[in-house]
C-alpha cells in the first residue's frame, strides 16, 4: 500500500510532511485519512501559533538600545 502521509528530517534537522493524493482509496478510507490529514494540520498550526507567541514575547522583552548621535 502507498503511503499517503511521509515524514522526513531535513539535512539541518528541520521536519518535512510530504502529503500525497488519495487516489485509489475506497471512500470511507479517504474521509478517514481526510479527517486525519486536517487534525495534522490543525496540530501544526497551533506549534506554528505557539511559536508566533513566543516570538512575540521575546521580542517585547528586548531593552531599547540607546544611540548617541554627535
Amino acid at each position: 500500500m502507498e503511503k499517503i502521509l511521509e515524514v522526513k528530517r531535513g539535512d539541518e534537522g528541520e521536519i518535512i510532511f510530504v502529503l500525497k493524493p488519495l487516489k485509489g482509496f475506497p471512500e470511507p478510507a479517504r474521509e478517514h485519512l481526510h479527517t486525519a490529514t486536517k487534525e495534522l494540520l490543525l496540530a501544526l498550526r497551533g506549534l506554528l501559533d505557539a511559536s508566533i507567541q513566543y516570538q512575540e514575547k521575546k521580542a517585547g522583552k528586548r531593552k531599547p538600545t540607546k544611540i548617541e548621535i554627535q
